[in-house]
């Protein structure tokens, strides 16, 4: 009856079992942390310095990277076109994760306990979960944008109107899926004889036991927990990943088609159509980033609702994936200077606008160019 005796007691009910770990809870007032648990107080080392410093200039450079993304695409305005709004919500959802997620896993770099209280315990998980959310979300339209211009050249294009109402309505639906984990997320103090031990968990979530033959509890299970976070990765994460892949694939190939048959076109209508590929490349590569980044925690986090037994190295591990996952945040921009000339030309003019330097005629007709590409763009049907 291994697991189902504690001592010598045989648990049969859910009621004995929250009875029996009060008093388990209530005897600790009178044992010793540091003896019971063998720790240490956990110091300044230099494994922690090189951790801080890590999450230290990753945050310094997400927050250069995504505000210099907003401002390019508010002060210009052949930048403001649909895909560039989404991209611009795309910097959003990764500031909101800089400034609720990257520095508390600095801060518990070097605690053992949660020590940010009751009220960040709760937001600083529920914001990361609406912050991914919206991502996959917004990168789904965005595919979907691209596909309907590209497939459907003569239909209407999504208005600026149309993507501040998708834009308001991927924050609300994100808030609104989230929810749970903000209402079960749950803050603990267990009091020692020498310490208050005090944990942001899932305790919160309704319980159910597993009993053996015998009647007694082996196993206490949250089922309502496991299979609300295996939707959310599966059918939030995963499954939205896989259709955009297929989509930019087909995007990727009636391109490809079009350059053939390009070759009866004009030079101009020729030049767009590679443009148009540029950009698809660049928003494929978003794609793939954010899969490669946020793909091994949300697995691991996935793994963790079906097993309860880890090997000594599954901590690194789990930082390591934390750690992956928020520096999406600093490889976007990267992507977006690297990969897309309108954000070059557009970071140009907002660095001359910031520091009121006169624009020599040839930098004008550089940033002319763009709007003058998107009203030709009109005229021939394209994006």
């Amino acid at each position: 009856m291994s697991g189902s005796i504690i001592g010598s007691i045989c648990i049969k009910s859910l009621d004995e079992l929250n009875e029996f770990s009060k008093h388990v809870e209530e005897s600790l007032a009178t044992k010793s942390f540091f003896n019971v648990t063998n720790s240490t107080i956990e110091t300044l080392s230099l494994r922690n310095i090189i951790k801080i410093s890590l999450y230290t200039l990753f945050i310094l450079l997400a927050i250069i990277g995504n505000f210099l993304i907003i401002l390019v695409i508010c002060f210009n305005r052949f930048m403001r076109k649909s895909t560039n709004y989404f991209i611009l919500n795309l910097a959003i959802c990764d500031l909101a994760i800089v400034f609720s997620c990257m520095w508390v896993q600095m801060v518990q770099a070097f605690n053992k306990f949660w020590i940010l209280g009751e009220f960040f315990c709760k937001f600083n998980s529920f914001l990361q979960m609406v912050s991914v959310i919206a991502s996959v979300l917004t990168l789904a339209l965005i595919s979907c944008d691209r596909y309907f211009g590209i497939a459907y050249p003569f239909k209407p294009k999504l208005t600026s109107k149309c993507t501040f109402l998708f834009i308001f309505l991927i924050w609300m639906i994100s808030f609104l899926i989230s929810m749970p984990s903000f209402i079960y997320r749950t803050y603990t103090e267990r009091k020692w004889l020498d310490i208050v031990e005090t944990q942001c968990n899932d305790l919160g979530w309704p319980v159910s036991v597993i009993v053996d033959d015998n009647g007694c509890v082996k196993q206490k299970t949250q089922p309502l927990k496991r299979i609300y976070f295996t939707i959310i990765i599966l059918v939030l994460f995963f499954l939205p990943i896989f259709i955009m892949s297929i989509t930019y694939s087909i995007l990727i190939y009636k391109l490809s088609k079009a350059e053939v048959l390009g070759e009866r076109y004009s030079e101009e209508k020729r030049n767009f159509l590679i443009k148009r590929k540029k950009v698809i490349i660049m928003l494929i590569w978003i794609l793939v980033i954010f899969f490669v980044c946020w793909s091994p925690l949300e697995t691991m986090l996935l793994l963790m609702e079906y097993t309860h037994e880890f090997p000594a190295w599954w901590n690194d591990l789990e930082w390591i994936s934390y750690f992956l996952a928020y520096s999406n945040t600093v490889i976007n921009p990267l992507i977006y200077a690297g990969l897309s000339e309108n954000y070059k030309i557009g970071l140009r003019q907002l660095r001359d606008k910031l520091f009121r330097k006169p624009m020599p005629q040839s930098n004008r007709r550089e940033t002319l160019r763009p709007i003058i590409s998107n009203v030709k763009s009109q005229v021939i049907n394209s994006i």
